[in-house]
């Protein structure tokens, strides 16, 4: 990778730091290439600049390259802007997953249900409704950290600074929610004791949980990489806070 970087800044500065950058970001390819197109226009910008004012074409690309910083501290600024794109995204998942799958077990329950079915829970022991409980809170928990984090995310992009830990902050707090949820959730079906007849007349309630189940599970993906920072290049934004 060094070496394709260093044969592309040999022949052109312009796309030598281009290619530096995009190793040095980590995040959703979309998001990066956007970022990459934006600075290769800036110094294409610039270096047609110099070239107006009189500096030929390699001095002048040059120039902008060394105008623009060096590629460490750039970095730092735009993984910080893709760090808080994903968390963006799991926060808006941590809300509207949750707050749907609940929605819509909670009406599917209740109009396919019989008063059989609802006769069998009221006689379930506390410990059972306790934990079933248990799994609605946890959706509205996961929607109350979810809107936090929007508004940390807001607050942080005016005043600047400690997006690393906020996100990070933001991939173990949703993880927290998410494990309580599962291990709520698990427990309720061990220890509840229903016929199959029971769950049989509720299938349209089980699928919508089934496909909630897939969409929670992309939550937790988001959560882990929010969690991690972004791998490689997560310690550049690092050192910049510290400092």
């Amino acid at each position: 990778m060094h070496k394709r970087a260093a044969a592309r800044a040999a022949g052109d500065p312009v796309a030598g730091y281009v290619g530096e950058l995009g190793a040095a970001l980590a995040g959703p390819a979309r998001a990066k290439a956007d970022i990459l197109a934006e600075v290769s226009d800036g110094l294409t910008d610039a270096a047609e600049a110099y070239e107006a004012a009189g500096l030929d074409r390699a001095e002048a690309r040059r120039r902008a390259v060394a105008d623009f910083g060096p590629v460490a501290e750039i970095a730092a600024g735009f993984q910080a802007e893709l760090l808080c794109g994903r968390a963006r995204l799991l926060a808006v998942c941590a809300v509207v997953v949750p707050l749907s799958v609940l929605a819509s077990t909670t009406v599917l329950w209740s109009s396919s249900g019989s008063p059989e079915d609802a006769r069998r829970w009221r006689e379930q022991p506390d410990g059972v409704l306790l934990l079933a409980q248990a799994v609605d809170a946890s959706h509205l928990l996961s929607a109350l950290v979810g809107a936090v984090v929007l508004v940390l995310l807001a607050r942080s992009a005016r005043r600047g600074g400690g997006v690393v830990r906020l996100v990070r902050g933001a991939g173990v707090a949703v993880l927290a929610v998410q494990g309580f949820a599962a291990l709520a959730g698990w427990l309720l079906n061990a220890v509840a004791d229903l016929p199959p007849e029971h769950y049989a007349g509720m299938m349209p309630a089980t699928l919508v949980f089934g496909v909630g189940t897939l969409l929670n599970a992309t939550v937790v993906v988001l959560a882990v990489l929010c969690a991690l920072g972004s791998g490689p290049a997560a310690a550049a934004p690092a050192r910049t806070e510290a400092a």
